[in-house]
């Protein structure tokens, strides 16, 4: 199953292994923290963190750092959620056919979704907003469904690979660890 960490919290990566291949670094016995690729050891008073970075470590013992404004987060997540909805009432006005209805909800549902996850795919937007697959929705209103375009792939499994933040990308893979996501979404934590 993919898994995915909150796009507040950021992998700290090696420094000394080859940017094509980034790995994180868990936390040893002695408080350290050694690279899982290289071995390389790190110890957080030489994190070099923005002023309002704060260093934190998931229940897997990964490394990483979180912005340390949560809330403020959270509350502008909550203005863009009221923001999409006051959008859509406003549209209840427009005498719309049933399927340019639909479209409009669903577009409405895949921003909302994307919000909470961004590495949704439409189908997982259909299944929330629709409680049906893509196939099927797109049957009953009509639609053509475009493939998909090929997007990155991890350079080790070819599985998919999801942005995580300030550039970075990982497979999202639950049997890779190319960027560690596998191992470090469960226990994100601050």
């Amino acid at each position: 199953m993919p898994m995915t960490m909150p796009a507040h919290v950021t992998l700290i990566f090696c420094s000394q292994c080859p940017v094509e291949v980034p790995s994180s670094y868990r936390v040893q016995p002695d408080r350290h923290f050694r690279c899982l690729a290289c071995g390389h050891v790190l110890d957080v008073r030489d994190l070099v963190l923005d002023p309002e970075e704060v260093w934190t470590v998931s229940r897997d013992g990964l490394l990483g750092y979180a912005v340390d404004w949560p809330q403020e987060v959270a509350e502008a997540l909550e203005d863009a959620f009221a923001a999409v909805h006051r959008g859509a009432s406003l549209l209840d006005r427009l005498s719309l056919s049933e399927g340019e209805a639909a479209a409009v909800n669903l577009a409405v549902c895949a921003v909302l979704t994307a919000l909470e996850d961004p590495t949704a795919t439409l189908d997982d937007v259909t299944r929330s907003c629709f409680e049906s697959s893509l196939p099927q929705v797109a049957a009953r209103h009509g639609w053509r469904v475009r493939s998909e375009a090929a997007g990155p792939v991890c350079p080790v499994c070819g599985g998919a690979v999801v942005p995580t933040c300030r550039g970075w990308q990982a497979c999202a893979s639950s049997g890779c660890s190319w960027g560690d996501m596998a191992a470090a979404a469960p226990g994100w934590e601050l």
